[in-house]
């Protein structure tokens, strides 16, 4: 029960934390077009996958089986989607350190 008290908090704030990004000013696209990571994106996805992890634990709570297979979805999903956060990090680095690299050497 701890468990999804924790995952129902953590989509809680997750999506108070989207809904707040997207209420901000426009001015501010300047600073987050700088940053190079989607913060909106991957808070998101966060509160996505918590929700449905805290509607699983309720499910295994409720009916075990059902819930042991919608678990193995659920971290089957969860897999898949930070895998594809973590090759997008990745590529981002990848290309901020070769942007550098070009502007170091001289002409």
């Amino acid at each position: 029960m701890s468990t999804f008290l924790v995952a129902l908090s953590t989509y809680v704030l997750a999506w108070a934390t989207v809904t707040i990004e997207e209420a901000q000013p426009r001015a501010t696209i300047e600073a987050q077009v700088n940053n190079s990571i989607n913060h909106g994106g991957v808070m998101s996805k966060i509160s996505h996958m918590s929700g449905a992890l805290a509607s699983v634990l309720l499910l295994l709570i409720i009916l075990p089986v059902l819930g042991w297979v919608t678990f193995l979805l659920w971290t089957l999903c969860f897999v898949k989607t930070a895998y594809e956060f973590i090759e997008v990090v990745l590529y981002q680095l990848l290309e901020k350190m070769r942007k550098k690299e070009e502007e170091e050497l001289p002409v």
